[in-house]
């Protein structure tokens, strides 16, 4: 949840404070995989405003960085508990983005 949360500035309690339902960790999971599944531009919409206004200035390199986190925090979220990242398996994931 926690990569999700830096990834697109958002947190559960935001979901609220929007008015997109009730905040629970899966809430914002589901928000991230919808968007990216309904819409062609969903970068723009996911990602931090903040990363949003670099991600032009960044390079291709990082930006499939950011991917990958997106989706191994996505992984880290799945509802089904025998489909989802234990934490060892997450940590390495998450080490081999950057590579050695």
């Amino acid at each position: 949840m926690l990569i999700l949360e830096i990834l697109t500035g958002r947190f559960p309690a935001n979901m609220i404070q929007q008015g997109k339902g009730v905040a629970d960790n899966a809430e914002l999971a589901t928000w991230v995989e919808t968007l990216v599944r309904e819409n062609e531009n969903w970068k723009t919409k996911v990602f931090d405003r903040d990363m949003n206004t670099d991600i032009n200035g960044v390079g291709e390199e990082e930006h499939q960085e950011m991917l990958k986190l997106l989706k191994i925090g996505l992984a880290c979220c799945e509802m089904d508990v025998e489909k989802r990242l234990d934490i060892k398996e997450a940590v390495e994931r998450i080490e081999d983005v950057k590579g050695p």
